[in-house]
């Protein structure tokens, strides 16, 4: 399913806000030495054997995109738990993508597979932001934002300018604990001003410098939350990084609590399945977290 969304100001903050931000805070879809045996671009599982175990990889349904397909996945182990969740896009899905610079971003519902049922996520988003997306200077090259939602795409849906409590849900942030780990919003505009409609008020990593000029945007991990709950984990990747098939690997700071039961992950990984010709982006490690 293909929508538009706005955007809107949530990340409108100035040069000097993200200054002040930045001064105030101071794999692949195998494990190591897999042999595996894949199947294409849209098959639903594949089986992947790891000198420990065997692990099944199962896709959601493909979507297309570009001139290719994305699809959501989930990786289950030998015992039946899931230990990956992402998405794979093929690499000419990179290629024939909308050129829309006034245009809101072009968004595809990605959805996982009954396998990731036991995981804190619902479902995914794919969104493509042919001139990137405010501030200038930061998020203003062509790239994807790829959201993965802990709430339903009914509660998504509801996050619009026309509830009349609109601001008053934005400005309502979860406890501290309850966020990951260094996880910061912008000190500007004020916060009930920073709802992005169909997402909420995203959260920024201060340990990454994101000053305006002197940033250089390749991926980012950004946090997200409505109405004083955490709802999502969003990997932002510009195309032209990810057209170098790169590969990056890195922890992901954890919540204190957490208010949902289910698995969810502790580390992030881009990078290029050469078997099947597709990038890969995962949240991985997925480890079992009971609420508080």
């Amino acid at each position: 399913m293909t929508t538009t969304v706005l955007r809107g100001r949530s990340l409108a903050a100035t040069s000097i806000t993200l200054a002040v931000l930045a001064a105030s805070c101071g794999s692949d879809d195998t494990e190591p030495g897999a042999a595996s045996a894949t199947t294409g671009p849209s098959g639903t599982t594949t089986a992947v054997v790891t000198e420990q175990a065997e692990a099944s990889l199962e896709r959601g349904p493909a979507v297309t995109v570009g001139e290719g397909e994305a699809a959501a996945f989930v990786t289950v182990d030998a015992e039946g738990n899931p230990s990956e969740v992402g998405i794979r896009l093929t690499e000419d899905a990179l290629d024939g993508l909308p050129d829309e610079p006034d245009a809101p971003p072009t968004v595809w519902t990605l959805e996982l597979p009954e396998s990731a049922d036991s995981t804190m996520f619902d479902h995914v988003s794919l969104d493509w932001a042919s001139s990137g997306h405010e501030p200038p200077g930061l998020f203003d090259k062509p790239h994807f934002d790829m959201h993965f939602y802990m709430i339903d795409e009914t509660d998504v849906a509801a996050i619009v300018p026309t509830d009349p409590d609109f601001g008053a849900k934005a400005a309502n942030l979860p406890d501290e604990p309850y966020m990951p780990a260094g996880y910061v919003v912008p000190p500007e505009p004020p916060v009930e001003m920073q709802g992005v409609p169909n997402m909420g008020v995203h959260w920024l990593d201060g340990g990454e410098g994101l000053v305006p000029g002197e940033y250089v945007f390749e991926s980012t991990l950004i946090m997200g939350s409505w109405n004083g709950e955490f709802t999502f984990v969003e990997p932002m990747i510009t195309r032209d990084w990810l057209r170098g098939k790169p590969s990056l690997e890195k922890d992901i700071p954890q919540p204190g609590v957490f208010s949902r039961d289910g698995y969810f992950p502790t580390t992030y990984t881009v990078g290029f399945d050469e078997d099947t010709s597709e990038y890969v982006i995962t949240l991985g490690g997925l480890e079992e977290r009971s609420s508080e």
